[in-house]
């Protein structure tokens, strides 16, 4: 039964950024958001709920294949660490327990410096503590997430949506961090991740207030999936408010500006699919 419903879900036309093929489609790939709840495209939601398909498989659509820009920072991050331990050393474990450099070097390297970006006009230094961290386990922590559920979003949005969120929670996180701990100096992607989670609650929240669409228990279902884990990964994530280097405030930030970011984008998207 389910190679016949896979069959007829190969007629649907998923949704791929230009530069991805249908060749890319992974299992997770059953066409558009509205063609598998049903929103136009009445044949999907009658295989849809015939096979009662989500009791066998995962119902999630992609726009390609994989997560390039959640690959790309991990990696570059993973670069930077490894030349700020080359060129200035690795701290003593009770200077930083996070087996990482001196704070001296997290600052010189661009790590969040309030005084440095009001009085110096060091405004890049908004963003550039995206891609450093205290340590090798701050590091790991943050790039399992990433490379996990932020390449997952990524995945599903498109890479120019997944881009616009990190960078802009990045910066909001950032921002927020300056206002309500100025003395202190901080790094990390985790207030970034944090604005992924916001922009997805945002996604599930406009999707919800969709009206005339059908399976709406199929949607309820994926919604509560989708959010169970964002709840479970923001837990792991809050927890690097306790280590050295890393401020509750951007973890704050970036979520609500990747919420208020998701919001507009979502919004403005699902009006563009109705007309």
């Amino acid at each position: 039964q389910m190679s016949s419903v896979l069959q007829t879900m190969n007629h649907l036309n998923p949704i791929y950024d230009d530069e991805e093929s249908n060749a890319n489609k992974s299992r997770y790939t059953v066409g558009t958001y509205d063609d598998v709840f049903g929103d136009g495209d009445e044949n999907a939601s009658t295989v849809l709920q015939r096979s009662q398909i989500t009791k066998e498989i995962d119902v999630f659509f992609v726009r390609q294949q994989y997560g390039y820009f959640s690959i790309s920072v991990s990696i570059l991050q993973f670069f930077l660490l490894t030349v700020i331990f080359a060129s200035c050393g690795v701290a003593p474990i009770s200077v930083n327990p996070m087996v990482g450099p001196y704070p001296d070097a997290l600052s010189y390297w661009g790590g969040k410096n309030a005084y440095l970006v009001v009085n110096e006009y060091e405004y890049w230094r908004l963003l550039s503590p995206v891609v450093l961290h205290s340590g090798v386990l701050h590091l790991l922590g943050n790039v399992a997430i990433q490379l996990e559920t932020g390449a997952f979003f990524e995945r599903e949005w498109g890479s120019r949506i997944w881009l616009v969120v990190y960078l802009s929670s990045a910066m909001g996180g950032t921002l927020l961090s300056c206002v309500a701990e100025p003395d202190s100096v901080s790094v990390g992607s985790s207030g970034a991740v944090m604005g992924l989670f916001g922009a997805k609650i945002a996604e599930v929240f406009c999707r919800s207030c969709q009206v005339g669409t059908e399976n709406n228990s199929l949607k309820h279902n994926t919604h509560i999936e989708q959010l169970s884990g964002i709840f479970c990964s923001g837990t792991i994530v809050s927890l690097f408010t306790f280590i050295p280097f890393v401020d509750w405030s951007s973890h704050l930030g970036g979520l609500m500006t990747g919420f208020s970011v998701g919001l507009l984008l979502f919004a403005f998207q699902l009006k563009n699919q109705i007309n």
